[in-house]
């Protein structure tokens, strides 16, 4: 928030806002001692006025791995669909001399008289090291150079020769992003100028400078992605991973120094005293575009109180769960940065992760787990295709599988990309513990392929289960002495005969387009679908195995050597993928009483 506009015009209003700014060029503290959050943080190294040296902020392993989990998953998720963390004013910290002799404590309300400049304690690196995606950054020209200062239309006097250069702000961004760990990371810059300054080159060249091709800009938006905002893989896959705006308020105040780097960009903005937790969640229903819930920490005496006109941010957990794209914190630290995990539970991961780790989000913990045994029975996480704000659980439990055929038509087996969407699954769980696809972020994860020999269970697909399956039992010809015999079969099993759902077309005649119909009756083995009858209705249709000769045996009679390896092979529970150019697909819970056939 610009000072001027907060003041108005009183003249002794504005002369102790003078006096209090000229302060920021006075240390108090001597030597090397923290002070305020700086000595709540163990830093290594701290300034003569006691606040942390950029880049030696101590990083907790956990947080960092679950806030980085928490931007991984949204991947597919269009740009400004994306949850960032955000820093009101966060250029406006002690780190870099802004408030320097500040004697508020954080946090408010504040206990004593006391006065307060600084928006934050730590510098931009390790706000970003924390997990900060989103950058506010406030420019004005002064002595010649384009500075960093918090400032309002008119008032200019605090903007000090020993302010931070523009340019270098935007290099200190950059400086993370060309880390090896964070080249993938996804950058927001909000430019919140006040006033038409002119100098387009002293904003444009820098980033140009630091960012070059990284940043996406309105020719790119327009000529690569016809106007519509990309997702996050599509923007990596093109090396775009910064992106700068100024809030399009529909007034002469948006400056976008020629629309060569910086987007008109709206969002609904609103005071952390205006927000309500969820399900309120301040107003904010899905789809009405991104929201910024900001804070103000600044405290000037008797002239002006920023936690009680516009609030501060103690907890991100409400935002998160009400998913709120871009929560603007002031004086972020690495505890406020603990409340925005809504993914895994604190330690986890307890064992290391590899393509065979299961996760499962805990309906006693609300959190994610690695399981130990990836063969117990959970629930399955099924996001709507269409809607993914949609969730539901699987109608039964099972062990681990990377599948959608646990899940109802239209839903698939997923994962919560944000707090709303997790919030919603428990919801719908109600208190059970559900598999989450945690898949994809797997080290070694191959995605699998299509899964052609099982239908899928979405309405899209050219398969749906509940109009493939013909109830009622395929009438079998007698054919030598493999029918007898595979007529006896457990009275727990049953054969189907599943059909393409446009026409009589059968499942294998799908897959082989030589197999004729006149051919179904030569064999079980050609075109039938064994599915083993368990308790509850749905399982069943999920346990189903189709085995496809090559199109050139297709229609002759299996050999009862055939079927014995069927047996043996089943008895002896081998997942396997073919046997005697057999093509075979088959589902660990279908291991079941075939070897006494």
């Amino acid at each position: 928030m610009a000072i001027a506009d907060m003041f108005g015009t009183k003249t002794s209003q504005w002369q102790s806002v003078i006096i209090l700014l000229t302060c920021v060029t006075c240390s108090t503290v001597a030597g090397n001692v923290c002070i305020r959050l700086s000595s709540d943080v163990s830093c290594s190294e701290c300034t003569d006025w006691g606040s942390c040296v950029p880049g030696s902020l101590p990083i907790d392993p956990w947080v960092d791995f679950a806030i980085r989990t928490q931007y991984e998953i949204q991947i597919d998720e269009i740009f400004d669909n994306l949850q960032l963390l955000d820093a009101h004013n966060a250029f406006n910290n002690r780190a870099d001399g802004y408030g320097r002799n500040d004697t508020c404590e954080w946090p408010p309300p504040y206990g004593k008289p006391c006065f307060g400049l600084a928006n934050h304690e730590f510098s931009v690196t390790d706000m970003l090291t924390m997990g900060i995606r989103g950058i506010e950054f406030d420019p004005w020209y002064c002595f010649d150079q384009m500075r960093l200062a918090h400032l309002g239309t008119s008032f200019k006097v605090g903007c000090l020769e020993r302010n931070k250069l523009f340019a270098d702000g935007v290099q200190e961004i950059a400086d993370f992003l060309n880390k090896p760990e964070n080249t993938g990371q996804i950058i927001r810059v909000y430019m919140n100028e006040k006033a038409d300054q002119g100098h387009d080159d002293l904003v444009n060249h820098p980033f140009q400078a630091s960012f070059g091709n990284r940043a996406l800009t309105p020719s790119d938006l327009n000529n690569l992605y016809g106007g519509k905002w990309p997702t996050m893989r599509k923007m990596r896959e093109d090396g775009k991973n910064v992106v700068i705006v100024v809030r399009d308020k529909t007034t002469d105040r948006d400056y976008t120094h020629g629309d060569i780097y910086i987007h008109r960009y709206n969002w609904t903005n609103i005071h952390e005293n205006e927000f309500t937790p969820y399900p309120l969640c301040g107003g904010k229903t899905p789809g009405t575009g991104p929201w910024r819930v900001y804070s103000d920490s600044t405290f000037y005496t008797s002239v002006y109180n920023g936690p009680n006109v516009v609030g501060c941010i103690l907890d991100f957990t409400e935002l998160m769960k009400c998913h709120i794209h871009y929560p603007a914190s002031d004086h972020t630290n690495p505890q406020l940065i603990r409340s925005a995990v809504f993914t895994w539970a604190e330690g986890e991961p307890t064992q290391q992760l590899d393509e065979s780790s299961c996760v499962f989000l805990s309906g006693s913990t609300r959190r994610w787990h690695v399981a130990n045994n990836c063969d117990q029975s959970l629930y399955f996480a099924c996001q709507h295709v269409g809607d993914r704000n949609l969730w539901t659980v699987s109608d039964y439990s099972g062990p681990y599988e990377v599948t959608n055929r646990h899940c109802p038509p239209m839903y698939k087996f997923s994962i919560p990309q944000n707090g709303y969407r997790q919030q919603k699954l428990l919801e719908a769980a109600k208190g059970r513990s559900t598999w989450l696809n945690y898949g994809p972020w797997l080290p070694g994860y191959v995605e699998p392929k299509p899964n052609t020999d099982v239908p899928p269970t979405t309405e899209s697909s050219g398969y749906k289960l509940t109009r493939t399956i013909s109830l009622g039992f395929v009438v079998l010809a007698a054919i030598g002495g493999v029918i007898p015999r595979l007529l006896r079969r457990p009275a727990s099993s049953s054969i189907f005969f599943l059909r393409h759902p446009s026409s009589s077309v059968s499942v294998i005649q799908h897959l082989h387009p030589s197999f004729s119909s006149s051919s179904k009756f030569f064999g079980v083995s050609v075109s039938r679908v064994f599915i083993h009858l368990l308790p509850r209705l749905l399982p069943p249709l999920s346990c189903a195995f189709i085995h496809v000769p090559p199109a050139s045996s297709v229609g002759c009679r299996p050999s009862s050597s055939v079927v014995i390896r069927i047996r043996r092979l089943a008895s002896s529970s081998i997942f396997f993928s073919s046997v005697d150019n057999y093509i075979w697909k088959w589902h660990s819970k279908c291991l079941l009483k075939f070897d006494r056939w």
